[in-house]
């Protein structure tokens, strides 16, 4: 049975404060604040807003956000350059092999983008289609093809094999 399970059992039985806090080894505060979250339950969300609204409680707001800020702006520059790399891998695989660069998309590449767009990568749907990466996911955007589904991440081990220099 735990301390807080035993003192709401003394509570029950309609002992005091002071002696309940003897018989279980802890404070008069910490059985005080059980009898009362006991007595209206809503108490404690009130406590809690309380705290969340008072001067201390903004105070650890706003170190949490400049924390998480300061290490946005610390490592920008990192994910910048993983996306820019991921992106230009994919675009310089499939730039070269585009045979209908600024070429109209006929209703049949997006038919076929609709039906394969989760089943294969973007990179897989470039080279059949003839098209960039970039032109294959601008085009999924504007017609709201999902283009995920349950495909993994362009870092990931399976789309290393496409890029190994030769």
């Amino acid at each position: 049975m735990t301390k807080k399970q035993r003192i709401i059992a003394f509570l029950k039985e309609d002992k005091g404060y002071l002696e309940i806090a003897g018989l279980v080894d802890s404070s008069y505060k910490y059985v005080a604040n059980i009898a009362m979250d006991l007595k209206n339950p809503r108490s404690l969300a009130k406590a809690a807003r309380r705290y969340w609204n008072s001067k201390k409680g903004k105070k650890k707001r706003k170190e949490g956000i400049k924390a998480r800020r300061k290490w946005a702006r610390k490592n920008s520059h990192k994910t910048r350059i993983y996306r820019r790399k991921n992106r230009s891998l994919h675009y310089n695989q499939t730039r070269p092999l585009a045979r209908n660069h600024r070429k109209r998309w006929t209703s049949s590449d997006i038919k076929y983008l609709k039906r394969y767009g989760k089943k294969k990568s973007v990179h897989e749907l470039a080279l059949e289609l003839g098209r960039s990466h970039d032109a294959v996911q601008t085009r999924a955007v504007r017609k709201e093809i999902d283009l995920r589904g349950d495909k993994v991440g362009a870092g990931s081990a399976r789309f290393r094999g496409l890029y190994k220099k030769s």
